[in-house]
């Protein structure tokens, strides 16, 4: 059964006081207007609106089949209306790479209709297939596939051909493509795609049933505001630094995992805020860990400066992911340097979870079995060889070798735990025995990697930093708190009864963790409803600039926080789901499917792609109604 109480252990003054600011703003949010609400999914069918990558992609629409050869640009010199059509062009003859762009629509709220694509097309100089097609996609024998599919081949025509195509669809799409495929050589143009609901063309379409003003009543019961997301400048800070975020200490307990969220890896509010409440967990909560979604050995490096101001703090953070790169975390890791300056006996750490690059631990592990087990090397480095061999030459992919590669790692951790017992004995001193420990956490970290390889990125790399994150734990001593830094998805406690309703359908680092340390793990989720973000242009443009993110639609949680903000005049919130966690009639309005932002270091044209039940994957959320783009590093 799952916990519908709040994690809540502490004295009945903070309790009462807790619950008056909550009570109070029920009263202001009566009224609410719905006049205050955002958009839909808007549609760019016409390929009017560029995506961040300017004119070599229409808003909206994402590259899900890539070929090569193939070239598309939104075009100005051949259109049906308006500024852009869509060409796409292959110059290399008798080409049979198949290319295909799609374009996502969320259908949970024009389901039981029937879908109509209507579309402008031509050619030029073109031999092959291209056409367009019309998808849904839904649960099939417990898995997803496509429930109906209908398309339209393009005839070869150098005029501009007008052509239609649909599907009726029932109560089970979880989502609807539109796709423009194209195979062969030459030149297409697509423009002027519509799309009709019914017969009824519509611009946009909605996503989600968009909160009443009793259920934003219910929402602001369990809203608490608070002041800035602006850390404290000093290393001492009295109780008046957090007066706001006092609540917080009621919301967590006693949970000894705290875990920050974001919806965004790029949003500045998001750094300053987690800045912020790292500061709070570590003054008021005992918080002495800090645990990042990065390499774990690279992460030590990052350690090593703020425990003992081993280099220099604008160097090392260029080994960290890209999207940390940022002013803010640099000013976060310079605090944290200044604070165990001044807390010598006291020091708070700075470490990493990340599986995404072996490197580091295979060097390590090979030089620790160097120094105490040259048996054990030699075996080591004939089972590691090709993965090795594979990382350096960058070719590590999904192939036939991959299971052997996985099973070469699992009988590496074997080896090297084999020899813990006799190591450990053998050790002179607690740096000798700590060396140990990380020796067998590396073949455990190769091992890890392997089996993301093998098994997928979301499934094996958030198992692994699950397992990360509890070996850190025993690693130190009984009772020590840590918060983790990481992405919503990863944070997130999976607990939904159906699997679909969960990120990673269930399978998320917070998932583990919730399964393991139950109240001992409190998940933030971090929303925000509009502004900018700092994001990778694409996975094959790997410049970092600001972007607009999509403003909340209609119907999703960041809509209705916002509506509460503009009502209370404060932009930032705390919401506790703990009271909506119960499978109950009551519930149902906000234990449904609804859109969640995801945004991870790729821009995103939409990003509301996925729809959960909120209140199972997060025990609170921070709400930031208006966002700016983080600062990146030159």
């Amino acid at each position: 059964m799952l916990n519908a109480v709040p994690h809540c252990k502490t004295n009945i003054k903070l309790m009462s006081m807790f619950f008056t600011k909550r009570f109070s703003l029920l009263f202001l949010l009566i009224s609410v207007s719905s006049s205050l609400a955002s958009a839909q999914q808007k549609l760019n069918l016409d390929f009017e609106k560029l995506s961040v990558e300017g004119p070599s992609r229409p808003w909206g629409w994402s590259v899900y089949r890539y070929a090569q050869n193939v070239r598309f640009v939104c075009d100005t010199s051949a259109t049906v209306s308006g500024k852009y059509s869509l060409k796409i062009q292959n110059d290399r003859k008798h080409d049979s790479e198949r290319f295909e762009l799609s374009f996502f629509i969320e259908p949970s709220q024009i389901l039981n209709s029937r879908l109509s694509i209507s579309g402008w097309a031509k050619t030029r100089h073109f031999t092959g297939t291209s056409g367009m097609r019309i998808t849904s996609i839904g649960t099939v024998e417990n898995d997803f596939g496509v429930l109906k599919q209908n398309e339209i081949v393009l005839e070869h025509t150098e005029n501009w051909e007008k052509y239609t195509t649909h599907i009726d669809i029932g109560s089970k799409p979880h989502t609807v493509l539109v796709t423009l495929y194209f195979s062969g050589s030459g030149t297409v143009w697509f423009d002027k795609l519509q799309l009709s609901v019914n017969d009824e063309e519509v611009l946009e379409v909605p996503v989600a049933p968009e909160f009443t003003g009793e259920q934003l009543s219910a929402l602001a019961k369990e809203t608490i505001p608070f002041d800035t997301p602006e850390p404290f400048p000093g290393t001492e800070a009295g109780k008046e630094a957090f007066r706001d975020l006092e609540d917080i200490r009621a919301l967590v307990g006693d949970a000894k995992i705290i875990a920050l969220g974001e919806s965004t890896h790029g949003t500045r509010e998001f750094f300053k805020v987690k800045h912020r409440l790292f500061q709070f967990a570590i003054f008021e909560l005992g918080v002495r860990v800090f645990v990042l979604e990065d390499n774990q050995l690279l992460m030590e490096r990052i350690n090593e400066y703020v425990l003992h101001g081993k280099g220099e703090a604008e160097t090392l953070i260029k080994g960290l992911f890209a999207v940390w790169n940022t002013r803010e975390m640099l000013q976060l890791i310079k605090w944290l340097r200044d604070y165990n300056e001044k807390h010598p006996d006291d020091k708070v750490e700075f470490v990493g979870m990340d599986v995404q690059n072996p490197q580091l631990a295979l060097e390590h592990l090979h030089d620790f079995l160097a120094r105490h087990d040259l048996r054990k090397q030699e075996a080591s480095n004939r089972l590691l060889h090709d993965i090795k061999a594979a990382w350096r030459n960058s070719y590590f992919q999904a192939d036939s070798m991959l299971l052997e590669w996985d099973r070469a790692a699992q009988a590496n951790f074997t080896l090297v735990q084999s020899g813990r017992d006799k190591w450990l004995k053998e050790a002179r001193n607690k740096q000798d025995s700590v060396r140990v420990e990380w020796a067998i956490q590396n073949a455990r970290t190769i091992k890890q990697f392997t089996e993301t390889a093998l098994g997928g990125i979301y499934e094996g790399r958030d198992k692994a930093m699950a397992e990360n994150i509890e070996w850190i734990i025993n690693q130190r001593k009984p009772g020590t708190k840590i918060l983790v830094w990481a992405h919503d998805s990863h944070v997130s406690r999976g607990e939904a009864p159906e699997e679909s309703a969960n990120f990673f359908f269930g399978q998320s680092m917070g998932a583990y963790l919730s399964k393991k340390y139950g109240n001992d793990y409190y998940a933030f989720g971090l929303f925000t409803y509009q502004g900018s973000c700092l994001g990778t242009i694409s996975y094959s443009d790997f410049t970092q600039k600001p972007f607009q993110i999509y403003t909340s639609p209609i119907g999703s949680l960041d809509a209705g926080l916002h509506r509460i903000a503009l009502k209370l005049g404060k932009p930032h919130l705390i919401l506790d789901l703990n009271p909506f966690k119960n499978d109950l009639p009551e519930y149902q309005w906000i234990n449904t499917k609804r859109p969640v932002r995801y945004v991870g270091y790729v821009a995103e044209d939409y990003g509301f792609g996925g729809r959960y039940r909120i209140p199972f994957q997060f025990d609170s959320i921070l709400f930031i109604d208006r966002s700016t783009a983080a600062s990146k590093l030159n």
